[in-house]
């Protein structure tokens, strides 16, 4: 039954005052303080007429009305408009979330507390669906060795941050590669699909472990090889270019010490220029095999050694220039190899 809009009005001004108050509503209440051009027996019989259609309750004989549940759905569904908030409302409101805010967990605490605050009532906040939300972005940031903030952004916002903790130490460097690679993985999928993404996340580290053991075996083959002294001979036949070497027990002498070459080495470990004569160790000091040995340099760390062999008459400062020119030459090719490398 639709309500005249005397009646309207004066229920509207029972169910407020009720709730500013909480005490029964009187006629006289109403005509001194709301209907002062009614008369307070106009005003007794609308409160009848409301109490008698269900709006009002009289909770004595002798007391004033009270608001039915009746009364609050109609004034909800046909009384009822927005309320102004004061300035100081709109202030609070404007300034609550603008301090960091780490996840959603703290946004719907301070959501809730804010309306609590606010309505002076307790206030429930519901996040429903979070987990169909779009990630859009997941981020390491380091705190420490063996520490690091996890910060997950989606299309709703950072919804999650929080303080990991490891048990081993990492650099920076390692943090930021697990960051490239959860992002590959995640971003563009929801919070659900993590769980069903994992086993994507273990092919993947399954593949890099694949590659990274092919390479690791070739580091091992290769550091096997490296440990292994290598020394490399080149123009052994120009030995018989030597008149002393045209005898053939000299030149079985000097292909016996060539072809051990154990018995070269010792020679040739000097950090400077080195001169061995004789290291044949033959009484015919004339027909004698001598090494001039000098090391070479890889950014001023010695790295190898390059040598002569020749008759014990061999042009040694020719020799010695030679060796000192080669030397610097390799240093300079191997320091702008790494130049360029850097720069790459």
């Amino acid at each position: 039954m639709k309500l005249s809009d005397r009646k309207q009005k004066i229920l509207q001004a029972v169910i407020d005052d009720y709730v500013a108050d909480a005490s029964p509503i009187s006629s006289k209440h109403l005509q001194e303080s709301v209907f002062p051009d009614l008369s307070s027996a106009t005003i007794r019989n609308e409160l009848m007429a409301l109490e008698e259609m269900g709006y009002l309750l009289q909770p004595h004989t002798s007391a004033g009305r009270i608001p039915s549940l009746k009364a609050y759905e109609y004034y909800v569904d046909s009384l009822m408009s927005a309320s102004p908030l004061t300035v100081e409302e709109i202030a609070k409101i404007e300034n609550y979330f603008t301090n960091q805010i780490s996840g959603i967990d703290e946004i719907v605490k301070k959501t809730a507390k804010l309306i609590s605050d606010i309505t002076n009532y307790t206030s429930v906040v519901v996040v429903d669906n979070l987990r169909d939300v779009i990630i859009e972005k997941i981020k390491l940031v380091p705190l420490g060795k063996k520490s690091a903030l996890l910060v997950i952004v989606t299309g709703s916002g950072v919804i999650k941050d929080s303080i990991l903790e490891f048990k081993n130490a990492y650099s920076d460097d390692y943090f930021k590669a697990s960051t490239d690679l959860l992002n590959r993985m995640y971003i563009g999928k929801t919070l659900a699909d993590i769980d069903l993404c994992s086993h994507t996340i273990d092919c993947e580290i399954e593949q890099y472990l694949s590659i990274l053991q092919v390479v690791i075996d070739a580091i091992k083959r290769h550091t096997v090889d490296l440990s292994k002294r290598n020394i490399a001979l080149e123009g052994q036949s120009k030995i018989f270019d030597h008149p002393e070497y045209r005898d053939v027990d000299k030149v079985r002498e000097f292909m016996s010490l060539v072809s051990h070459k154990e018995n070269i080495y010792p020679h040739l470990k000097s950090d400077n220029i080195q001169v061995s004569i004789n290291v044949s160790n033959t009484d015919d000091k004339a027909s004698s095999v001598s090494i001039v040995s000098a090391s070479y340099r890889v950014t001023g760390k010695n790295i190898g050694n390059v040598g002569v062999i020749g008759p014990t008459r061999m042009d040694y400062s020719k020799v010695v220039s030679v060796l000192e020119h080669v030397g610097r030459v390799l240093d300079k090719i191997a320091f702008e190899r790494i130049d360029d490398d850097e720069k790459c």
